[in-house]
C-alpha cells in the first residue's frame, strides 16, 4: 500500500433519533418528521444536522464545519451557506428571527433549538478517523440492513404522525396514501423503483413503471383520488411499460418486452377497468423505446433501434393504416434519438439528441411540415428536456447530479430555477393540470464486497448509505480504490485490505460522473475515466490532472506502462486504441486492427479485442482464446467487461439478474461467483471485489 497511514482512531457511534423542538430527526432514514409529514434530507444536510445536534448552543465557525462536516474537502463558503439555507427552509426558520439556526456575523452559526437525543436507534460500524500525511479524513462507515417493517411501524406509532405503507405488485386493487415532502407530493410509494410517469389528461390517474427488487417491470395505473391501483398484465415473463395516454384519456399505448419479443399494445381504460389489449406494432427484439400519442389519437410517435446495442431512431405510426414513417431528426450518435416530448398544444416534438461528444442538443421538429430546428446545445450531458406548460420554454435538470429543475428560453438563455427537490432528480415530466411538474427522485445504494475465491469467505468493504462502486485492485492486491458519494459528490477512496482502513483520496470540485478506475503497474497512480475525459491521480502528492484529450467518448482505459495510458476513441467511425504518453503529452494510435485493449501488470493477462470483436490475450495479442464470447457484452459503461487471471476468465453476464461468471481454460467449465445484482468487478490473485445493488428506491413526485 502506498499511502502512509499515521494515526488510526476507532470511535463507537450510533444511529440516533433526535427531538428538535416539534420535529423528530431520524439519522439513518435521513428524514425530518413533523405534524405535516416527512421531509427527506440530502446527505450533506443530514451530516450538518447531526453535527448541530451533537453541538447545540455552540458558535461553530465555517472553518470548523468544513473540517468536521465536509471532512476537509475544498469547498467554498457558499457551499456551506447553501446547506444552511436548505436546513432553514425545511425547518421554516426565519434567519432574521431564528428558532433553529442563528447567524453570528464573522463568527459562525449556533444551533439554538431545543435538542433532546432519543434512545439509541441502531449501532453503526466503527467510525474510522484516518490522519494521513496531508489532512485528516473522517469516514462514517455504515453497515446495516433495512429496518423490519414492524420496527418502522413502532417508530411511526411513537411519532404518532404518519404511516407509510409500501405496496407489492398484485393483480388485485391496492390502496396507499399520498405523502407531502418539502413542497412536493409523493405520488408513488411502491416497494422498489417507480419511473416513467404519465398523468391522464383529466388529471385523475397516473400510469408508471414499477421495478421490483428482482428487476421485474410492471405497468401500474393508479387513481389519484382513491389511491387504488391496477396492474396491466401480460405473460409472467414479460416486462410492461412505459405507457402514454391518448388525448381523450380513454386509452393507453404501452410497450411489452421479453427476452425474445418487443411489442406495442393499445388498451381502452374506463376509470381503472381495462379492456382487452390490441397489438398495434411489433418492434425489433432488444428495442426498449417508448411510444406516445400525438394530438391526433390515430397517430403515435415512438423510438426504436435495430437490436440490442444499436442507436435509437424516431418513427411515426398511423394506427389506421399501420404505415410506419421515419421522422426527420438529428444525426444519430451514441445511443441515438430515444428521448422526445410532444408540445402541450402544437403538433411538434422536442428531441433531446447527443452529439459525438455526448453533449445534448435540443431540437424542435414540426410533425406537419417535417421542419427540424436546433434550438440550443449545452456543453454538458443533461438528459431529457421537455416543453414547459406554455410551450415557450425548455425545462431541464439543473446539472448532474441535480436537485433542481431549471427552465430556459428557446435559445438556451434566461435560465430560471423553477423547483428545488430534497433528493436527486432523475428527469422531469409535465403534469396534465397545466401548472405542476412530475419528477422521479430517490437513491440507488451500492455496496462493495470482497470475496476470497479459495475459501469462499466474503466481507463488505464499502457500505455508505449512498453509492460505492467501480472497485479496482492495486497491483499487489493489498488495496482497493473505488468511487463513493459518501461526501455528497463522486470522490475516489482507498481501502487497505490488510488493515481494513479507508482514506478519501480526492477533492473533486466538479460534477463529473466516473465510469472506470485503474491503478498504474507500480501502484503509485490511478486514472479515472469521466465523461469525455481522463483524470490522472498521483498517489504520492494526491495531485489530480485532467489529461489534454479530445472531448469525445472514451472507452477501455488502462495503464500500458507507468508513463503510458491506453484508451479507445473513435477514428473515422471505428473504435481504435490510442496511447497517451505522460512525459511527452503526445497521443499515438496503436495498430488499427485493435478495437480495445486492457493492459494488465502481468502482460500475460492483457486482453485484446480486434475490429471483428475477436478476443485475444498476451503481451501483443497473439494468443487465441476459446472463451464463450456469445455470453459476454464486451463493453459495459465504457469499460471492457472481461478480465483474465492465469487460465481463468471472468465477466459480468448481463440480464434480468446480473451475475459474475468464471470460465476455466483447463476444465472448460463456467461457474457463477456472484448473483446478487453485481455490477463492476475486479480480480487479484484469488480474490474478487465487486459492487452490487443493496437497495434502490425511486418514487414519482409532483411539485406542489
Amino acid at each position: 500500500m502506498y499511502v502512509n497511514f499515521q494515526i488510526l482512531t476507532f470511535v463507537k457511534i450510533f444511529y440516533m433519533r433526535w427531538q428538535i423542538n416539534n420535529y423528530i430527526f431520524c439519522d439513518e432514514k435521513q428524514t425530518l418528521l413533523s405534524e405535516d409529514g416527512s421531509s427527506q434530507l440530502e446527505p450533506m444536510m443530514v451530516e450538518l444536522l447531526v453535527y448541530f445536534c451533537q453541538h447545540p448552543n455552540e458558535i461553530i465557525s465555517k472553518d470548523r464545519l468544513i473540517e468536521y462536516v465536509w471532512q476537509g474537502r475544498i469547498v467554498s463558503d457558499n457551499a456551506v451557506t447553501r446547506i444552511i439555507t436548505k436546513l432553514r427552509k425545511v425547518f421554516l426558520d426565519d434567519a432574521r428571527k431564528p428558532n433553529f439556526i442563528a447567524t453570528f456575523p464573522k463568527k459562525g452559526y449556533k444551533f439554538i433549538a431545543n435538542v433532546q437525543p432519543l434512545a439509541d436507534y441502531k449501532e453503526k460500524q466503527p467510525l474510522i478517523e484516518i490522519h494521513a500525511d496531508r489532512s485528516s479524513e473522517i469516514i462514517r462507515k455504515s453497515n446495516q440492513k433495512l429496518l423490519l417493517l414492524a420496527t418502522f411501524l413502532l417508530i411511526a406509532a411513537f411519532c404518532s404522525w404518519f404511516l407509510l405503507v409500501q405496496d407489492k405488485p398484485s393483480s388485485e386493487l391496492t390502496i396507499d396514501k399520498d405523502i407531502k415532502i418539502s413542497g412536493s407530493i409523493v405520488l408513488t410509494t411502491d416497494a422498489g423503483n417507480e419511473v416513467q410517469p404519465s398523468i391522464s389528461p383529466d388529471g385523475t390517474r397516473i400510469s408508471y413503471m414499477s421495478i421490483t427488487s428482482d428487476n421485474q417491470i410492471n405497468l401500474v395505473i393508479k387513481s389519484l383520488k382513491s389511491h387504488e391501483k391496477v396492474y396491466v398484465q401480460h405473460s409472467n415473463d414479460a416486462d410492461v411499460g412505459p405507457a402514454s395516454w391518448s388525448p381523450d384519456g380513454k386509452e393507453i399505448v404501452y410497450l411489452v418486452t421479453s427476452v425474445n419479443t418487443c411489442q406495442y399494445y393499445t388498451r381502452a381504460v374506463n376509470g381503472l377497468q381495462l379492456e382487452e389489449p390490441e397489438l398495434i406494432y411489433t418492434c425489433n427484439k432488444g428495442s426498449y423505446g417508448g411510444m406516445s400519442y400525438t394530438h391526433d389519437k390515430n397517430t403515435v410517435v415512438f423510438s426504436e433501434n435495430k437490436g440490442a446495442g444499436t442507436p435509437y431512431e424516431l418513427f411515426e405510426l398511423n394506427l389506421k393504416t399501420k404505415i410506419k414513417t421515419r421522422l426527420n431528426q438529428p444525426s444519430v450518435h451514441l445511443a441515438g434519438n430515444s428521448q422526445f416530448d410532444l408540445h402541450p398544444t402544437k403538433n411538434k416534438l422536442l428531441i433531446s439528441s447527443p452529439d459525438e461528444k455526448q453533449w445534448v442538443g435540443f431540437y424542435s421538429l414540426d410533425l406537419d411540415s417535417e421542419k427540424l430546428n436546433l434550438l440550443f446545445k449545452q456543453n454538458a450531458y443533461i438528459c431529457c428536456g421537455i416543453w414547459s406548460h406554455q410551450g415557450d420554454k425548455i425545462v431541464l435538470m439543473d446539472g448532474f447530479p441535480s436537485y433542481q429543475l431549471a427552465s430556459y428560453d428557446l435559445s438556451g438563455k434566461e435560465k430560471e430555477i423553477i423547483f428545488s427537490a430534497s433528493e436527486q432528480i432523475v428527469r422531469p415530466y409535465r403534469h396534465s393540470n397545466g401548472t405542476d411538474y412530475l419528477y422521479v427522485a430517490g437513491r440507488h445504494n451500492k455496496d462493495i464486497k470482497l470475496v476470497d475465491l479459495i475459501n469462499g469467505n466474503s466481507k463488505t468493504i464499502a457500505n455508505a448509505s449512498v453509492s460505492d462502486r467501480l472497485p479496482a485492485f492495486s497491483p499487489n492486491g493489498k488495496a482497493v480504490a473505488y468511487i463513493s458519494e459518501a461526501t455528497g459528490s463522486e470522490q475516489i477512496w482507498l481501502y487497505d485490505v490488510v488493515t481494513e482502513k479507508r482514506l478519501k483520496l480526492t477533492n473533486f470540485d466538479n460534477q463529473n460522473h466516473y465510469f472506470d478506475l485503474k491503478f498504474s503497474p507500480n501502484g503509485q497512480a490511478l486514472i479515472a475515466l469521466g465523461i469525455n475525459s481522463i483524470f490522472y491521480v498521483n498517489l504520492s502528492d494526491f495531485k489530480v490532472t485532467k489529461l489534454p484529450l479530445p472531448e469525445q467518448e472514451l472507452r477501455a482505459v488502462s495503464f500500458k506502462t507507468d508513463q503510458q495510458i491506453s484508451f479507445s476513441m473513435k477514428k473515422q467511425g471505428k473504435w481504435q486504441v490510442h496511447i497517451y504518453d505522460l512525459m511527452s503529452e503526445i497521443s499515438s494510435i496503436e495498430s488499427p486492427n485493435w478495437k480495445y485493449v486492457q493492459h494488465a501488470s502481468n502482460s500475460g493477462n492483457t486482453i485484446w479485442v480486434d475490429q471483428n470483436n475477436i478476443v485475444k490475450s498476451g503481451p501483443n495479442g497473439t494468443i487465441d482464446t476459446n472463451i464463450p464470447t456469445d455470453d459476454i457484452s464486451l463493453i459495459t459503461h465504457r469499460s471492457l467487461n472481461i478480465k483474465k487471471y492465469g487460465e481463468q476468465w471472468f465477466w459480468l453476464a448481463l440480464g434480468q439478474k446480473n451475475a459474475i461468471k468464471r470460465y476455466s481454460e483447463k476444465t472448460k467449465k463456467i461457474d457463477i461467483l456472484a448473483d446478487q445484482l453485481p455490477s463492476r468487478f475486479d480480480i487479484s490473485k484469488m480474490s474478487l471485489v465487486y459492487a452490487y445493488t443493496k437497495n434502490r428506491n425511486f418514487d414519482v413526485f409532483s411539485s406542489n
